[in-house]
């Protein structure tokens, strides 16, 4: 989850060069006739800041809807060339989620269901494979208008919101991940249960907070814990400095603090016991030569 900034493509021209494409229109024509009222639809959702319960979408043709979803899908028009650009310059974090690897383009208004955005840039965010896992989620209780919440308008994403309660038994070695908020408060709490709930745990948070993340640090504490390399016993105090420090980084580099390995490190230093098990684990791994205990 990554607040992201707003693209800068003229998507009106995109438009216009598309349907004046004599070539594509003579296939799909009715991009041409109906190309203001996409345009329309283009200025409502800028309007509505991408805000899936204000805006309105058109009654769109089988026709157009076809002609739509082909061109994003086939995007091979010089027109459209700034879709593969926008898929190729991935970031290291997923606008959607906050795993790594956003190697795709997720449509923040799926295109199956909003077709007359499918080749707008503003609706097309960096993302994972959370992509097919998300489907078409979008909405949820009108009471609470919670919804999915878009990583160029809305600005959520810009504090810590989400963290981790890790829960165990008496030896550490089987362990529980929990995903918790931290801002109980918040005035898009609701968006942002619901966007957790049906894109990041989707994505299988949990799984890699609690097997991935936590297998490392039992196995090795410093591929968890990238200040615990090369280092020998060390009082709680110390590897709490350490973990801060490595978070400091995380969200640094990450350019967000809702990342997945932050959010883990967040977590042990708000989970009871967890950091005197992990100071006990680390002296002893450096006393056993490196080896696992």
């Amino acid at each position: 989850m990554k607040k992201l900034p707003i693209p800068v493509q003229n998507d009106d021209r995109h438009l216009i060069r598309l349907t004046s494409n004599d070539a594509l229109t003579s296939i799909n024509p009715c991009l041409r006739i109906n190309q203001n009222s996409i345009k329309m639809q283009y200025r409502n959702y800028i309007q509505e800041r991408g805000n899936a319960w204000n805006i309105i979408p058109n009654v769109v043709s089988e026709e157009l809807k076809k002609s739509l979803i082909n061109s994003y899908e086939n995007r091979q028009e010089d027109e459209l060339k700034f879709i593969k650009n926008m898929r190729d310059t991935h970031d290291e974090i997923c606008s959607m989620c906050g795993g790594k690897f956003p190697w795709s383009l997720d449509h923040v208004l799926p295109k199956s269901d909003y077709p007359e955005w499918a080749i707008f840039s503003k609706n097309l965010v960096p993302a994972c494979r959370c992509n097919i896992r998300r489907g078409t989620a979008l909405k949820g209780n009108p009471i609470t208008r919670a919804r999915v919440l878009h990583p160029y308008f809305d600005d959520a994403f810009e504090t810590r919101q989400i963290s981790c309660l890790i829960s165990t038994n008496n030896d550490f070695r089987w362990v529980k991940v929990e995903i918790v908020y931290l801002q109980p408060n918040h005035p898009e709490i609701n968006s942002i249960k619901y966007h957790v709930e049906n894109i990041v745990k989707r994505s299988g948070i949990e799984k890699y907070l609690s097997r991935t993340l936590w297998c490392k640090l039992v196995n090795q504490p410093g591929l968890a814990i990238r200040g615990l390399f090369e280092k020998g016993s060390l009082t709680e105090l110390k590897i709490k400095e350490l973990i801060e420090q490595d978070l400091r980084w995380n969200d640094s580099s990450s350019g967000t603090l809702n990342n997945w390995d932050s959010i883990f490190l967040y977590g042990i230093l708000n989970s009871p016991n967890v950091l005197a098990f992990i100071t006990q684990h680390h002296n002893k791994f450096v006393r056993n030569g490196g080896v696992p205990t």
